[in-house]
């Protein structure tokens, strides 16, 4: 178990690596507004990553698009004041959103909404629903994965079809979607399945650092999360479980490695389909 240790230790330390240079660009952006004028013409045109970051972008910043500059600054005074007894690092994870988002609020969305045509949303909290639907349609692997782990209508051979396809794409995006749609049960905060495709999207680059967005922004903020200062992500979640779960989950993440190195992904340990899937989306708009 040491040894173990050691190397969890050793991949919860390693930068992450962006297969897709959207990815990394979106994660670092500090102007989103920005980033999304940048995207649309070759999200517009049919690309599928971008409209899948078009996508995340928009739901990231859905509060600032229908607020004008002078609610946006109204709106960050009202939530640095509520946060005035809050850790520090809670202000600063608003600072930033709010810097990455701000440009949408007032900023010019005629080309977005004549990107979407007839498609177009009466609300604007719905407008990044348009862009998942576009990159699911179009085949992008992690699109297709959250669509079979959302709740919808979907069929469990539908569901398990999307995801057959998805995790042939080698992204480890799509496994980490797979751990979060793993989660244990009381003190718990992971599965033995789910720790297993959490160890495989690390290992496949995804960011499992102290330092990630979706760990110190998103897990690192609910209560009870126990988050210790410096443990990285991945550690989080493997001295969650007891020893002997921590050993199945590596075994079970090495057979899963075989398997998808050998095609085979008919009988993977997929998430319970039929009845545990995530909100309707990331964002939680329609």
């Amino acid at each position: 178990m040491i040894r173990l240790n050691q190397e969890i230790a050793e991949l919860g330390s390693q930068s992450p690596v962006y297969d897709e240079a959207l990815r990394e660009r979106y994660l670092k952006s500090g102007d989103l507004y920005r980033f999304f004028q940048e995207l649309l013409p070759a999200a517009q045109a049919g690309e599928r990553v971008s409209q899948f970051y078009l996508y995340l972008t928009l739901g990231q910043c859905q509060t600032f698009l229908r607020l004008d500059a002078e609610s946006a600054q109204t709106l960050n005074d009202n939530v640095l004041l509520s946060l005035n007894d809050r850790p520090a690092e809670e202000r600063l994870l608003w600072q930033s959103e709010y810097q990455r988002c701000q440009g949408f609020a007032g900023g010019d969305l005629n080309p977005l909404r004549a990107a979407m045509g007839e498609d177009t949303p009466g609300s604007e909290n719905e407008y990044a629903s348009i862009w998942f639907q576009r990159a699911a349609a179009a085949g992008y692997a992690p699109a297709l994965a959250e669509a079979a782990l959302r709740i919808n209508l979907l069929s469990l051979s539908e569901r398990r079809s999307l995801l057959e396809e998805a995790v042939q794409s080698g992204d480890a995006e799509v496994y980490w979607q797979l751990f979060l749609n793993n989660p244990g049960e009381g003190a718990e905060p992971v599965t033995t399945r789910g720790l297993a495709w959490l160890l495989i999207a690390c290992r496949g680059g995804h960011d499992c650092t102290r330092t990630a967005e979706w760990f110190r922004g998103a897990v690192c903020m609910q209560d009870g999360a126990n988050c210790a200062p410096g443990e990285s992500a991945l550690e989080h979640y493997w001295y969650a479980l007891p020893a002997h779960q921590r050993e199945q989950a590596y075994a079970l993440a090495s057979r899963i490695e075989q398997d998808l190195a050998q095609g085979q992904v008919k009988n993977l340990p997929w998430p319970g389909l039929s009845s545990r899937n995530i909100v309707e989306n990331r964002f939680g708009d329609g």
